[in-house]
C-alpha cells in the first residue's frame, strides 16, 4: 500500500489522506504496540474538549460547548527503532498474568504497557514508572492475598494522577 485513504461519506468516495508509513511487514508486539520492518510504533489516545475563546470556532456557536468533548483521537507514535527494541528492550513482567498490562525495562528505567485502554479512562499506551514504590506494587501485584478485590484501573488511574506514573 502505497498511499492511506479514507472514505469521504460526503463526496460517497475515497480520498487520499497521505503516504504509507510503514516499511515492509507490521507485526503486532503488545496490545496497541505494534512494528514494521524498521521501527516500533504505539497508539494513543486524546481528546479536544471545547473552550470559549476568540479563534476557537466552537465559541461563535449559538449553543455553548465550553467544557463539552469535541472529538476523541487516536494516532500513531514512535516509539523506537526496531533493532533497539530487540538489543534494548526487556519485558520484566506481565501483572497478574498478564490480564493486567506488563512491566518493561530499557536501560535503567521502567515501564509500564497498559491493556486496558480508553474505555477504562487510561488514555495512554505505555507510561515511565517513575515511583520505586509503584514498581514493587505492580511487579508483586499479582502475589498480593487481595489482588482479586483490588480495582487496578483505579489504582493506575491514582498513581497517574499522583505523577508516580508518566505517560510518553
Amino acid at each position: 500500500c502505497q498511499s492511506w485513504e479514507v472514505q469521504d461519506p460526503l463526496k460517497r468516495k475515497q480520498e487520499r489522506i497521505g503516504d504509507n508509513i510503514f516499511k515492509g511487514e507490521i507485526k503486532e508486539i503488545y496490545p496497541d504496540i505494534f512494528s514494521d520492518d524498521e521501527n516500533i510504533y504505539y497508539l494513543d489516545v486524546y481528546e479536544d474538549w471545547a473552550k470559549r475563546s476568540g479563534n476557537n470556532p466552537f465559541s461563535l456557536m449559538k449553543k455553548p460547548l465550553n467544557g463539552q468533548l469535541i472529538s476523541r483521537n487516536t494516532r500513531i507514535r514512535y516509539l523506537d527503532k526496531k533493532t533497539a527494541w530487540e538489543n534494548d528492550w526487556e519485558k520484566v513482567a506481565d501483572i497478574n498474568f498478564g490480564r493486567d498490562g506488563s512491566i518493561w525495562k530499557k536501560g535503567n528505567k521502567y515501564y509500564y504497557f497498559d491493556i486496558y485502554g480508553f474505555n477504562q479512562n487510561i488514555n495512554r499506551t505505555i507510561y515511565e514508572i517513575v515511583d520505586k514504590e509503584v514498581l514493587d506494587y505492580l511487579l508483586n501485584f499479582s502475589n498480593l492475598k487481595d489482588s482479586y478485590t483490588i480495582n487496578l484501573p483505579d489504582k493506575i488511574r491514582d498513581f497517574i494522577s499522583k505523577k508516580k506514573i508518566n505517560s510518553l
